[in-house]
């Protein structure tokens, strides 16, 4: 695993602080391409497709390296998208022999299973409840499915409702951080909104040419991003208006926001890549050679990424998530005085750049700041003149005594 590698040119940013490989999973034997993983909420297990196959990787001991290995059969045709519910404590695959199985994580390897589309199923998304999951297919429906089980059963699944207004095939889909709402892309090149309640389409918009396979919310709910052929797109959702584009080498896979809403990861052929996006701008801060294509990519918890890729290798990521925030001001003996506006700053290639409104306002902040900073030099000196007076009283004293 030595020859995963930080970019000679690349730079760590004041959101990410440190970036490294904590270990490489992959057993002995023949493998497939990963096609998709995803993390249980408590980073005890790590799920992921490999062909037909489901594997789960549970981490033996919280907080060690350490893992062992699941292997589950079951599905007839290749596995497409993961998911894992923490609620129910079971683990769920899709692929393209059109049924969802919900796996319970243990030796024993038991699933049931249930056929939910009449064509390939591209894709499951779990709400956060850890009950309810969206599936969407080349059928071109979008279904809402309930989650249950009871003691003696591994899980029951309760169809609630369906999403039909896509002309084309469905490729993922999304649940609002709200959970009101629904947003699915299709092969017929839009984005739609759905309701979830209701089941209504809300609105529709146009994305950019190319196939979109794959694309993802930010925590806020304010910004879809999505991997369009060789360019990775934020939208706003207010709007449904493109506020920024980024082009990279390859075509882009997976992506994916962090929770911080600050950057994201991106899957680009062999490479990941973290892309800020600040002040509706998108930039590569931090790339990241791995040996073979990337397919599969998601944030776990305790700063963790998983990636997987063609050969079948699950590589866990540990990195140093670290936010920009403005230290509070020193505490004076004048503090009303010293309540001066002073520009956010941040610290890049080593250079500290100050983020002002307009060159016009620089001369009077400068000024503001060095006029306070005066006022609280006078004021420790006229401090330590006072304590200097008090000691040498407290001499004399000693001395006549």
């Amino acid at each position: 695993m030595d020859h995963f590698k930080l970019r000679k040119d690349d730079r760590i940013t004041s959101s990410v602080s440190s970036f490294g490989l904590a270990i490489g999973l992959k057993p002995t034997g023949k493998h497939s391409a990963i096609t998709d993983c995803c993390w249980s909420s408590t980073g005890k297990y790590v799920v992921l497709g490999e062909g037909s196959i489901l594997k789960i990787w549970e981490r033996t001991l919280q907080g060690s390296p350490s893992f062992k290995h699941l292997r589950f059969r079951g599905h007839s045709k290749k596995i497409t998208s993961v998911a894992f519910s923490s609620a129910c404590d079971v683990a769920l695959s899709v692929g393209e022999d059109c049924t969802v199985r919900v796996w319970r994580p243990s030796i024993l390897g038991k699933s049931a299973w249930f056929k939910i589309h009449s064509a390939r199923i591209n894709h499951i998304e779990m709400a956060s409840n850890g009950t309810d999951f969206l599936s969407c297919s080349d059928d071109k429906t979008i279904k809402l499915y309930r989650l249950s089980h009871a003691d003696e059963a591994i899980a029951t699944v309760t169809f609630v409702t369906s999403f039909k207004g896509h002309s084309n095939w469905v490729r993922c889909v999304k649940f609002s951080p709200d959970g009101k709402l629904v947003y699915s892309v299709g092969d017929e090149g839009l984005f739609r909104i759905w309701e979830l309640a209701s089941g209504r389409l809300l609105h529709s918009f146009a994305r950019a040419k190319g196939d979109c396979k794959y694309f993802d919310l930010s925590p806020s709910g304010l910004f879809i991003a999505a991997g369009v052929g060789a360019e990775v797109l934020v939208y706003d959702t207010r709007n449904c208006l493109l506020k920024d584009s980024l082009t990279l080498p390859g075509p882009v896979g997976r992506i994916q926001w962090h929770e911080s809403g600050v950057f994201m990861t991106v899957a680009c052929s062999d490479t990941i890549r973290f892309v800020s996006f600040a002040n509706n701008h998108l930039s590569v801060d931090l790339r990241v050679q791995t040996p073979d294509a990337l397919t599969a990519l998601q944030f776990g918890p305790g700063d963790m990424l998983a990636t997987g890729d063609v050969t079948g290798q699950l590589a866990l990521w540990q990195f140093r998530y670290r936010p920009v925030e403005e230290e509070p001001p020193s505490p004076v003996a004048d503090a009303e005085d010293m309540s001066v506006a002073v520009p956010p700053m941040e610290i890049r290639d080593g250079v500290v750049r100050v983020a002002v409104k307009s060159q016009e306002t620089l001369p009077d902040q400068l000024s503001q700041s060095i006029t306070a900073l005066e006022k609280g030099v006078k004021g420790m000196v006229g401090m330590l003149r006072v304590l200097e007076s008090r000691v040498g009283a407290i001499e004399d004293t000693l001395a006549c005594s």
